[in-house]
């Protein structure tokens, strides 16, 4: 933006251009770590945590954390293969969504044996 003319400094405007450009750029960085729990995406969920993200950080709408996308995975095998890498993170697997539920409570709502057992072993 600075090449093609922007001034980093112009106040007429409550934020500045180059702020929101910055911020836009924050923003889809963090979202990312939900994104790759909601898609079972292995590779980015490790990436981001060796990173420095926080597994624990509730980023989505609806106050969930990644260890809750992973167990509401719509691909059932790969959303529990996420489960525990998520746990293998040292994700704390009682973090609450912003309806006071656990990943353990999404598991159970679901039927989802596999998650929860997992769950379980790993001390929720």
């Amino acid at each position: 933006m600075v090449d093609n003319g922007a001034d980093p400094v112009h106040v007429n405007y409550r934020e500045r251009p180059l702020e929101v450009s910055r911020d836009k750029f924050a923003r889809s960085v963090l979202q990312n770590l939900n994104d790759a729990a909601h898609e079972s995406n292995h590779q980015d969920l490790k990436y981001l945590v060796n990173c420095g993200e926080q597994i624990d950080h509730r980023m989505s709408i609806t106050g969930e954390a990644p260890i809750h996308k992973a167990v509401l995975s719509t691909e059932p095998q790969k959303g529990l293969a996420l489960t525990t890498i998520i746990t293998d993170c040292n994700a704390n697997l009682d973090t609450l969504d912003s309806n006071g539920w656990t990943a353990l409570h999404h598991a159970a709502h679901n039927g989802d044996l596999a998650s929860a057992m997992t769950l379980l072993t790993k001390g929720a």
